[in-house]
């Protein structure tokens, strides 16, 4: 009994731990839950600043729920690493806890029939349509700031107005812009797959779509539309960021 209790002790401590670093790495590098570090150093202050956040609390709070029941698992599992197995299982439980079926668990809650369920799905994918429009114009207006700073120093580079340092310096704020940006891409993947999740399982409720209204039917093609908008805002926002790769691979110091 004493060992058990030892490794649920165990498991009680680790828990926060991969709430700390895994849930947080999840929301991103920008949140105020996230520590500073040298590539945020770099970031362009705008898009610092201006960038929308994907996660909020109710978000970690999925993670701290989804961490624990990780855990749990593995310490009362046949897994001769208890402790190895509730970090990774812990980790893992995060991501699911913050995503796939954090809204889907939220509608079916909150909304009891599939009207309002469609509705609530409709408005949480509209929020995130808003969000990756903002973080693609964004990135866009950033990407041809720096477009042009390169173009100039390659230039005064070429003519000796300006030293190695100077290009090294830029090098490495496109480098932070561009991990900035990967991770914002990839915290809006996981909203899409959330919201794709909570899409099938209201369809799943309901009996599949051949069991719904003819309102609920066009309901559905709305929602389709516009997580396909989503999808497509994420791609450009994609564009983007290989857009800022290309210019930051321009760079004539990577020649020097």
């Amino acid at each position: 009994m004493n060992a058990v209790l030892k490794v649920f002790a165990s498991g009680i401590l680790v828990t926060p731990l991969i709430f700390a670093s895994g849930c947080n790495s999840l929301m991103g590098s920008s949140g105020n839950t996230t520590a500073q570090t040298d590539d945020d150093a770099n970031v362009n202050p705008q898009l610092k600043k201006d960038s929308p956040q994907f996660f909020s609390k109710s978000g970690a709070q999925g993670c701290a729920t989804g961490a624990m029941a990780g855990v749990l698992a593995c310490l009362f599992s046949n897994s001769k690493n208890k402790l190895a197995c509730s970090v990774a299982a812990g980790v893992g439980g995060c991501a699911v806890g913050m995503t796939a079926n954090y809204l889907l668990d939220k509608v079916r809650s909150d909304y009891h029939n599939t009207e309002d369920q469609l509705d609530a799905t409709k408005a949480a994918v509209q929020e995130n349509i808003d969000k990756t429009a903002k973080l693609r114009d964004l990135s866009a207006r950033t990407l041809k700031e720096d477009q042009d700073s390169v173009k100039q120093l390659n230039a005064d580079y070429e003519k000796g107005a300006v030293s190695a340092d100077k290009l090294k310096a830029k090098d490495r704020e496109l480098t932070a812009n561009i991990k900035f940006l990967t991770e914002k891409k990839g915290e809006a993947e996981l909203k899409l797959k959330e919201v794709q999740t909570a899409r099938d399982g209201v369809v799943k409720d309901a009996g599949g779509e051949d069991s719904m209204t003819a309102a609920n039917v066009r309901q559905l093609k709305d929602l389709d539309k516009q997580i396909a908008e989503l999808k497509q805002n994420i791609d450009d926002l994609n564009t983007n960021i290989v857009a800022y790769s290309v210019s930051r691979d321009s760079l004539s110091v990577k020649n020097a």
